[in-house]
């Protein structure tokens, strides 16, 4: 994690790791509550001078690629990733070589960093998580909307196999998960936001599925020291 973040950060110690903030800890309760398989500070054979704050394991699934990694920063939106304030960070990034092998994902302080219509427009759609893109590349409208990277959720059982997968209303590649049929997985649809129950209840009961595990992850790091 970049030490020099706009917030001070203050370090927390949960299930025998170190993590630098709350926010980190969070996502990795949260990661672990539905199902993936994560590491903490992974190091990343090739790259120097930056180490992400977790890889995300995915055996061959991402593009044929085992991991795939993860920047937690707290920011609230794909826009504010991309301003100035965090020009110094994304430099770093690109300075030491991981977007040339690898992808890096963004995450934040919550579970929609853009407010996005899922496929067949039948509601919106989380964003979890935001592909991060070559300087050159941030005011392309177009990749910025294909870098979003979705909840996916499998028919498979009520919310069996929660999945991520860069998203722009279509069913892209699934970062995470293996699907036996990979046409059949679909965006997470946030229930709070629907404007009607969709008839097959699977969707509805993975996105409480979600929200469930994301507020959950919040409740044994609440009373353990202050983020200032």
């Amino acid at each position: 994690m970049d030490t020099c973040n706009i917030m001070k950060a203050i370090p927390i110690t949960y299930n025998g790791i170190n993590f630098r903030s709350k926010l980190e800890a969070r996502h990795y309760i949260f990661m672990k509550k539905i199902g993936w398989n994560i590491e903490y500070e992974p190091e990343v054979e090739g790259v120097f001078g930056y180490q992400p704050d977790f890889a995300i394991i995915t055996p061959g699934h991402c593009y044929g690629r085992d991991k795939i990694y993860v920047e937690v920063k707290p920011i609230s939106s794909q826009a504010e990733f991309y301003r100035e304030d965090y020009k110094n960070f994304r430099d770093k990034v690109h300075r030491s070589g991981i977007l040339k092998k690898d992808s890096l994902l963004i995450v934040g302080n919550n579970l929609k960093l853009r407010d996005v219509q899922g496929h067949y427009n039948e509601g919106k759609i989380y964003v979890y998580a935001i592909r991060m893109l070559k300087e050159n590349e941030i005011n392309d409208q177009e990749r910025k909307n294909y870098s979003l990277c979705s909840f996916s959720g499998c028919p498979e059982g009520d919310y069996e196999g929660i999945g991520l997968k860069e998203s722009w209303n279509d069913a892209r590649s699934d970062l995470i998960k293996t699907r036996r049929d990979e046409k059949c997985f679909y965006d997470v649809i946030d229930h709070n936001l629907c404007e009607e129950f969709f008839s097959d209840s699977t969707n509805i009961k993975a996105s409480k599925f979600i929200e469930k595990s994301w507020n959950g992850a919040w409740s044994p790091l609440q009373w353990k020291g202050v983020d200032f």
